[in-house]
């Protein structure tokens, strides 16, 4: 065999493979094996003043959002039962309850809190919002927001 009729061989036969495997890829993502629609890892970041124990749950048939997080303020603080989801809520958005109590409630310095927010109109699939909930200081009495901001899939 000569040199020069190796490597055209060489590049047909590997072509061939690599072409059957790009194949398979395409047919598995066109039937639904590969989605990474439903990989989207969820992830929750606020500031400090209140950390996030946990991703949040986002129910698009109940309309709502679930946060699990902790008060790390030097001192109490009052949730006030106010709430703001940019860009995905129809409606007003409000604090239905805060550790399965009532919309207001007082949290301890290193408490935790596991808040649950009404959004109407949440849709199912990828969602990212930035979250604002309205808390009085205990020690200043001043009112002020805790920003957030949440990814994940609404179910």
């Amino acid at each position: 065999m000569k040199k020069a009729q190796a490597a055209p061989e060489f590049l047909l036969t590997y072509g061939w493979a690599i072409l059957a495997v790009i194949v398979s890829i395409g047919a598995l993502a066109y039937f639904g094996v590969i989605n990474h629609d439903n990989a989207m890892p969820g992830t929750c970041i606020f500031p400090s003043g209140a950390t996030c124990l946990d991703s949040a749950v986002i129910d698009s048939e109940a309309d709502t959002i679930e946060l699990a997080l902790k008060n790390t303020f030097p001192g109490k603080i009052f949730i006030t039962g106010s709430a703001k989801v940019s860009d995905h809520c129809t409606g007003a958005a409000t604090v239905l309850s805060v550790n399965g109590g009532a919309p207001s409630m007082e949290i301890d310095t290193n408490g935790n809190m596991l808040i649950k927010i009404s959004c109407p109109g949440i849709e199912k699939g990828k969602f990212k919002a930035d979250i604002r909930i309205g808390y009085t200081n205990i020690l200043t009495f001043s009112e002020k927001e805790i920003y957030g901001s949440i990814t994940g899939m609404a179910r």
